[in-house]
């Protein structure tokens, strides 16, 4: 190829022997020089048709009407149109989302007007009206040919981009779903509250329109509705027998069971009437290889998600399962403990009446003690949990006289300074009896100080004031209360006058002055 400059050359040394024509030669080199440019423009016009055909991103001129004056292969084949498609016949703003025109006509083409160029990301639409997001950029121009105003875009396809930009979003909200999951399972122990959490994260993540999970019951062997999200009560069977459609079915197989509403099988429509739920999902809850429920889900669409969709349908399905469980297992561990509860009650309770029956007390003398030691630390505004601990003590007060001899727990008569030295070593038995149980070290409070006094003349530990446990100084009082309030096989009992007197006489010397004050403002009649 003969360059421009290497042209002119040729023509000015090939006509230098024409001798007398110098105005003739002038003529001849701006023929060539103009003849050249016309090559050169053409030649750089068709390298640049090659380079605009070769590239994979839409290339597209247009008047500012939108009518097409150019478009390459690509942008051919990006809006989905045949080659032989005049350009004449179309307008580049009709390939594009309402929301992308929009964009265009405020912000796009008068930046592109004053700046030269504009950027930025927008949506085509392709000749089946289907979406292809973009990243674009604009120029505005003259047009050499006629010298009139033209946009030239260039646009490439970022599907996708955008499509792993979703699939980034998607698990990011799939994980924050599980995770929230997570915390209500380790957070509550109320199931309901759970599987509705449950429910509401699929329903977000996976949109689906409704949802309910239904729990297996071993022992009517029947599903029954445990929580339920948008889902319409006409037509919900609360109890689901095992034959009774895909739920049992999903139970029997263990597997997922898809259904439809154009199906023969009328379970669908029968249990969602009017509501438009086109399929139909049945999910079986698995833990520990046992079948905990079933969980159905109801979509307006007809054609099945993605393999995602149901990889992390079977992850929620699997957390719903172990929410079930763990609360089925607390349930259970919660009954069990109760029972044992009611099994501790019981035995201290026989602990204290077989002492009576031995002590030869007043019948029911334990079980009056307890109850208004109680009540006295209710009034107090003693905690629940302390409160069990007191009671207990109540109840084990004198459990130490076991250790004492009959011939001086059931003497008659007056003791000597020896036996009564050995009687007052009970709480100390108390004490060495108890301790060996956990489960009543905190009780011991009673049993081992509650023959302390206030001014420190009691027993074992001659402690005094507040150095004395509160429950012993609480059980004390209501102790005294009820050995002078009824007959004894060594004493008749007081008026209730007479022992309320002695109450307050003893107060600051055998009792806390305060709480036997407050002693005294109960309804002591029953007492």
């Amino acid at each position: 190829m003969i360059t421009q400059s290497g042209q002119i050359r040729w023509v000015r040394e090939k006509a230098q022997p024409i001798a007398g024509n110098e105005r003739g030669v002038t003529i001849l080199q701006g023929i060539m020089y103009d003849k050249t440019a016309q090559v050169q423009a053409e030649n750089d016009r068709n390298r640049l048709v090659e380079i605009l055909e070769s590239t994979t991103d839409l290339v597209a001129t247009v008047d500012r009407g939108g009518r097409l004056l150019y478009l390459n292969n690509a942008g051919l084949k990006m809006l989905g149109l045949t080659p032989n498609r005049k350009f004449s016949d179309l307008n580049l703003f009709d390939f594009r989302a309402p929301r992308s025109l929009s964009l265009l006509m405020s912000e796009g083409i008068p930046r592109a007007e004053r700046e030269g160029v504009w950027t930025g990301e927008t949506e085509y639409l392709n000749e089946n009206r289907e979406s292809i997001p973009v990243s674009e950029v604009l120029i505005a121009h003259q047009s050499r040919d006629s010298g009139n105003s033209c946009l030239s875009f260039m646009a490439r396809d970022i599907s996708a981009r955008k499509r792993a930009e979703q699939q980034i979003q998607n698990q990011l909200g799939h994980l924050s779903a599980l995770h929230k999951i997570d915390m209500a399972i380790t957070g509550s122990l109320d199931l309901r509250l759970t599987l509705n959490i449950v429910l509401h994260q699929i329903a977000a993540q996976l949109k689906i329109d409704a949802l309910r999970i239904l729990l297996y019951n071993p022992q009517t062997r029947m599903l029954e509705h445990a929580a339920g999200y948008q889902l319409s009560p006409n037509g919900i069977s609360r109890k689901i027998t095992l034959d009774e459609g895909p739920p049992g079915k999903a139970v029997f197989e263990r597997q997922m069971v898809v259904s439809y509403a154009s199906e023969t099988d009328d379970y669908l429509k029968r249990l969602s009437p009017g509501n438009g739920y086109n399929t139909y999902f049945a999910v079986p809850l698995i833990a520990k290889g046992q079948v905990k429920g079933v969980m159905e889900l109801f979509s307006s669409e007809q054609s099945l998600p993605s393999e995602d969709w149901f990889d992390f349908l079977d992850a929620l399905a699997t957390q719903a399962a172990i929410a079930v469980e763990n609360t089925t297992l607390f349930n259970e561990l919660q009954r069990t403990n109760d029972h044992l509860q009611q099994a501790y009650e019981a035995s201290l309770e026989g602990w204290a009446a077989a002492l009576e029956l031995r002590d030869h007390e007043t019948e029911g003398h334990c079980r009056r003690v307890t109850d208004l030691t109680v009540e006295l630390a209710h009034s107090l505004g003693i905690n629940e949990s302390e409160i069990i601990n007191i009671r207990r003590g109540a109840l084990l007060h004198d459990i130490g006289k076991m250790g004492i001899p009959d011939s001086i727990l059931l003497k008659p008569g007056p003791l000597t300074s020896e036996e009564r030295s050995i009687i007052q070593k009970h709480p100390v038995y108390a004490r060495e009896l108890l301790a060996s149980i956990p489960y009543l070290n905190a009780a011991l409070d009673i049993p081992y100080y509650h023959h302390e006094k206030w001014d420190g003349t009691g027993y074992p530990a001659g402690l005094a004031g507040n150095n004395i446990p509160l429950a012993a100084r609480i059980f004390a009082i209501v102790d005294t209360w009820d050995a002078l309030r009824h007959d004894r096989p060594y004493a008749s009992s007081w008026p209730i006058e007479q022992v309320k007197e002695y109450i307050s006489e003893q107060a600051g010397k055998q009792f806390d002055p305060q709480l036997g004050r407050a002693f005294l403002k109960l309804d002591l009649t029953n007492y």
